[in-house]
């Protein structure tokens, strides 16, 4: 007996291959997944100014490390959406959302510029916070969007490293009343608290 195949079930089946063989993975670049880890320890510094004046101050520093990095560019594969900029919407756990766009570079399939994960001073401010971040990313051409998707990100505690205390000696006079210069080269010297 020969058994027919329903076209019905083949059509079903083909344009699920095909959805499959399109769907695209994004996310960062460096992975999706960043790890902070807490710095602590204390310095004490002599300044020496230009004339031999002298001052002195201790200083407890804390600080952070992150991993890998505290900025990535967003990418896409496979590539092939033409657009010229990429939109990311971090919606947060606590309910809040931060925008931030950079040019896109289509044949890469890539941001052109990195974007800011963690940095947060006056100037600037990260796209994510601690926890699950839910990302949303449009990406654009001549600002009409032509493709949309989603992808998670998250924001670990990594564990708390303490450095030795330690004495050092500045020749900027200014180094006694500002401790982020001084307390920067004691971890770095420190190996930001790494064990040898």
């Amino acid at each position: 007996m020969k058994t027919l195949s329903s076209p019905i079930f083949l059509s079903s089946f083909l344009v699920t291959i095909l959805l499959g063989a399109y769907a695209h993975s994004a996310g960062f670049t460096i992975g999706n997944e960043l790890t902070v880890t807490h710095l602590r320890g204390e310095v004490a510094v002599t300044c020496i100014g230009p004339r031999g004046e002298r001052d002195y101050n201790r200083f407890q520093c804390d600080g952070e490390v992150v991993s890998p990095r505290t900025h990535s560019t967003f990418q896409m594969t496979p590539n092939g959406v033409v657009a010229d900029k990429v939109e990311l919407v971090a919606h947060h756990e606590d309910g809040s959302t931060r925008a931030k766009e950079e040019g896109f570079d289509y044949v890469k399939g890539a941001s052109k510029e990195s974007f800011n994960l963690w940095i947060y001073d006056i100037f600037r401010r990260p796209l994510l916070q601690w926890g699950r971040n839910t990302i949303q990313y449009n990406l654009k051409r001549r600002g009409h969007i032509v493709h949309s998707g989603d992808f998670e990100a998250y924001v670990v505690a990594g564990e708390t490293r303490v450095c030795p205390r330690a004495d050092t000696t500045s020749y900027e006079m200014r180094d006694c009343q500002m401790a982020s210069r001084v307390c920067n080269d004691y971890f770095a010297h420190f190996n930001y608290c790494r064990s040898k």
